[in-house]
This record gives structure tokens, C-alpha cells and sequence, in this order.
């Protein structure tokens, strides 16, 4: 509940200009809060049905919850959620971009 409480009184989300999920992620990210924890309230605070997001997609509603709690990787999953709090993959899942490999370097010389 004090999360919920947070979120409602922050002054970031006042703010119209800016994507309200997004404010309140950075917000909550800066007081200390868990980004499953953070993706779990913004669920509850946009009323996402989740069982609705299973039933559109093809993936279930265990594995877009599990995907919001960090405890799957699950890229279409992270999208569907993405989508449904009209916010950016990387802005909801940042821990998913340090995950990713990067390529690795050619080892060719340029003349």
C-alpha cells in the first residue's frame, strides 16, 4: 500500500506532458522499489487484465506474470506488457538490455 500511495502523491506524475508509467517507474526507481515490484503495481494501477493479454496473444497469463516478475525471460511477454502500459520495452524491462549479448568485435584491421 505504500507503494500505491507514493506513486498517487509523486509531483513527477503530475506532470501531463510525460508518460505517466514511465514518470512513475523513474520515480519509484530513484526511491529504491524492485522493477518487478514496480511492474506489478503498474498492472494493478492501469487495471490490466492480464487473463484479457493471454487470450489476445499466444502465451499465457502465468508466463506474462512471471515475465513482469522477473522470474522468466520471455520476449513476447515483455512486449504485450510494454504495449498494454503504453510504454517501451526497454523503459519497463532495462534489466533485459544489460542481458542481451553484444556482438563481438571483428578482429579484422581496417587499411
Amino acid at each position: 500500500m505504500n507503494l500505491f500511495k507514493r506513486i498517487k502523491s509523486s509531483r513527477i506524475l503530475q506532470r501531463k506532458t510525460e508518460n505517466r508509467n514511465r514518470a512513475a517507474t523513474a520515480c519509484l526507481r530513484e526511491l529504491g522499489f524492485s522493477l518487478p515490484a514496480i511492474r506489478g503495481a503498474l498492472i494493478k494501477l492501469n487495471n490490466v487484465n492480464v487473463a484479457d493479454l493471454a487470450r489476445e496473444s499466444e502465451i499465457t497469463a502465468p508466463t506474462i506474470y512471471a515475465t513482469a516478475y522477473g522470474k522468466r525471460k520471455n520476449r513476447q511477454g515483455r512486449e504485450i506488457l510494454a504495449e498494454a502500459l503504453g510504454m517501451d520495452t526497454r523503459d519497463l524491462f532495462p534489466e533485459e538490455q544489460q542481458d542481451a549479448p553484444t556482438r563481438p568485435r571483428s578482429n579484422t584491421a581496417t587499411v
